[in-house]
């Protein structure tokens, strides 16, 4: 995140870390590995989902946002 997202590969390749990220959240719960405090972080999401979805609307790839979570 300290660098900008440039282009529609570097779009996608963000947009489809954050759906790994929330697989391994849920293999975390699974496994009762603590994360930040808890095993279950899953309530973040809606946060998650609504901050990347706004910043990659405002650079112009909110349909690749869009498609990759229709995808996950």
């Amino acid at each position: 995140m300290n660098s900008d997202v440039n282009n529609a590969t570097e779009a996608t390749a963000m947009a489809k870390f954050i759906w790994q990220m929330a697989d391994q959240m849920a293999t975390d719960n699974e496994n009762s590995t603590v994360v930040l405090g808890r095993t279950d972080n899953s309530d973040i999401m809606p946060d998650v989902d609504y901050e990347i979805s706004l910043y990659l609307s405002n650079k112009g790839y909110g349909e690749i946002w869009d498609k990759v979570c229709d995808e996950s």
